[in-house]
């Protein structure tokens, strides 16, 4: 169910990208958002994953576990992101793809722990 909300919200930050645009964006920063905002909308099925395991996490007391994923996801996104000093007019962009590779550690994080059930995984059958 998770994974089919992120895709149908993708499809709708997808739909509504020109209005939002139109609404939101001043004429200047139209080719930085057009490139930016499909990053946005394509991480939305990943970043479902990452609620609903994380929800799990939370709901099977499995905190160490939450705590160790969030760390690993987060050191790759810092050390993405001091790599992207200097980058220019880029950098909106890049930080939307550190962004997605950020939430992507985090939903393979869950997943793995989940299914197929690495470690002392809490929904395992003993």
């Amino acid at each position: 169910w998770g994974f089919g909300t992120g895709v149908l919200v993708a499809g709708l930050l997808l739909a509504i990208e020109p209005a939002v645009a139109r609404l939101l964006v001043p004429p200047e920063a139209l080719d930085l958002f057009a490139r930016s905002w499909p990053i946005l909308a394509l991480a939305q099925p990943l970043n479902a994953i990452s609620f609903v395991t994380d929800g799990i996490h939370w709901g099977t007391r499995d905190y160490r576990y939450l705590r160790n994923g969030m760390l690993a996801s987060t050191a790759t996104g810092l050390a993405l992101l001091w790599a992207l000093v200097g980058l220019g007019s880029e950098s909106l962009t890049a930080v939307w793809l550190v962004t997605s590779i950020w939430v992507c550690v985090r939903a393979a994080f869950g997943m793995l722990r989940i299914w197929p059930g690495l470690g002392n995984a809490p929904l395992k059958r003993r």
